[in-house]
């Protein structure tokens, strides 16, 4: 329920700037990497290109984001497993992992509408990070397979849990990252993209 206030007003420029601010830096994270990728992988940003310029009956965006819902299942049951089956095992259950948006999509249509829409905005850094170190990596190493090596040993001590069981965390980063660059190179940044937001969905 809301009241006519001030206080209403300021909530609501808070939240529009964070989710500006968040918006604005994948925007300028975007315009630095892209010249990059375009020379070294051009045929990851085909269909990606295709959809910026309208065109979303295209059969190769069709494949793309057929494929990417597909890859983001399997990374959301990835990661469904990787807490059921230790406890199924007797092993050192994980803490639930926390949620920005709580409850609040439990009052209305309306409310989980706009949390479906900050799902999407909250995956632009997943989207965009990854593909920032990998392409940082890759001007440094000079070699893709390295940069694939060194973004992925980067992002597992990162991400490791602080609960859970080391192996079935091994295994299921294992299975992800795997994923992730057969998605990334074998059918590019729209399907990358579209698992993401297709896994936190699911997540969610």
């Amino acid at each position: 329920h809301h009241l006519a206030s001030p206080g209403k007003v300021k909530s609501f420029i808070f939240f529009l700037a964070f989710a500006m601010l968040q918006v604005g830096i994948a925007y300028v994270f975007y315009l630095a990497i892209e010249p990059y990728a375009r020379r070294l992988w051009p045929r990851m940003l085909v269909s990606w290109v295709r959809v910026l310029e309208g065109r979303f009956r295209d059969s190769l965006v069709g494949r793309d984001l057929l494929i990417g819902c597909v890859a983001g299942a399997a990374v959301a049951l990835v990661a469904k497993l990787q807490v059921w089956v230790p406890q199924v095992l007797g092993g050192s259950p994980s803490l639930p992992l926390s949620d920005e948006s709580g409850f609040e999509w439990l009052r209305g249509t309306v409310p989980a509408f706009v949390t479906i829409v900050g799902i999407h905005s909250a995956k632009i850094f997943e989207i965009i990070f990854p593909l920032t170190f990998l392409l940082l990596f890759r001007l440094i190493l000079r070699r893709t397979v390295l940069a694939w090596i060194a973004v992925g040993l980067l992002g597992f001590v990162l991400f490791k849990p602080d609960s859970g069981g080391t192996a079935a965390y091994v295994v299921a980063y294992g299975a992800w990252i795997t994923i992730c660059w057969l998605v990334l190179f074998r059918a590019g940044l729209l399907a990358f993209a579209t698992m993401f937001v297709v896994s936190g969905l699911l997540e969610w």
